[in-house]
């Protein structure tokens, strides 16, 4: 359901955590409303950037800070791009890039964390868009600590009224059919921005692949495999059934974390040791063998046992 806050109306969901099942010390496991405040407040300072990225289309969505936080409640503006054909005085028309953007509140500080979504006034499924992106993407800097986050829409009740109430009247830029940070910023800044924010050009983990023609197949089924996994055998088991067979070649650790995110705790020793094949692991391990016999339908080389 939604709601109106001044000038603006919004989606709301909660934050549904599952945990992974770690084990950790004395201290048990980390509260996954903990959990979530860092993760936003290290990406609030970037000492580790959230990467909004669609696993599906593996399209990236540009975020900054549209305020600072208050109680554990971040701001943020969440940008797409779009090419828009616009008239021109030489050509007659020309093509131009522009990023819409919509607000995002996170209240990771509740004990029932909530995440508040902007309606589009033009595109009816770009909140529902934003939210499955942020929930893959937080669920990828979560499972390191043990959880993975779902967000559900739900009804309202009169304290997301009144959060949307307060939150409403600090966002201060006009409301239009469609904000756009060319608009917000100026034309000439958007492309240095992005760039700065982005950080310099990330690792492609499809340059792993050796069949190219199959690459959306294997990436597919190794998240299938390793995502939700935490112990480094798990993780590493399909890595090294498809190393093995030819389907990928040797993955560094920084390739790996580039698709995957930091699930190996940057523990680059043990991730080199389980792509040595001339060590032994997986011996005669049904599990391990049935990996090798899937990817070995998508190699580059022909193998056998």
């Amino acid at each position: 359901m939604s709601i109106n806050a001044p000038r603006r109306e919004f989606d709301i969901y909660t934050c549904q955590f599952v945990s992974r099942g770690l084990v950790f010390d004395e201290d048990g496991l980390p509260l996954p409303d903990k959990v979530l405040a860092k993760v936003m407040d290290d990406d609030y300072k970037c000492v580790n950037r959230i990467e909004l990225k669609d696993r599906k289309t593996k399209r990236l969505y540009y975020h900054e800070t549209a305020k600072d936080p208050i109680n554990n409640t971040y701001f943020l503006r969440v940008a797409n791009e779009r090419m828009l054909t616009v008239p021109d005085e030489h050509r007659g028309t020309k093509s131009e890039l522009e990023h819409p953007y919509l607000y995002v509140f996170v209240l990771a500080g509740l004990e029932q964390p909530l995440v508040m979504i902007e309606k589009c006034r033009v595109c009816s499924q770009a909140s529902g868009e934003v939210a499955r992106v942020l929930s893959q993407s937080l669920s990828k800097m979560l499972v390191k600590d043990g959880w993975t986050l779902t967000l559900r829409k739900c009804e309202t009740t009169d304290t997301h009224a009144q959060c949307l109430t307060a939150m409403g009247y600090m966002m201060d830029d006009p409301v239009k059919d469609i904000n756009t940070l060319e608009e917000l910023h100026g034309h000439e800044n958007v492309g240095n921005l992005l760039k700065k924010k982005r950080g310099p050009k990330r690792l492609n983990f499809r340059n792993c692949i050796n069949n190219k023609t199959y690459a959306d197949t294997i990436i597919r089924l190794l998240h299938e495999y390793i995502d939700g996994k935490t112990k480094p055998k798990d993780i590493m088991r399909p890595i090294r059934a498809a190393l093995e067979v030819g389907a990928i070649r040797k993955v560094t650790l920084k390739e790996f974390e580039s698709e995957f995110g930091d699930i190996m705790n940057d523990s680059s020793t043990m991730f080199d040791n389980y792509q040595n094949l001339t060590l032994v692991y997986f011996k005669d391990e049904k599990m391990y063998n049935d990996m090798r016999d899937v990817f070995a339908k998508y190699s580059a080389k022909k193998t056998g046992r």
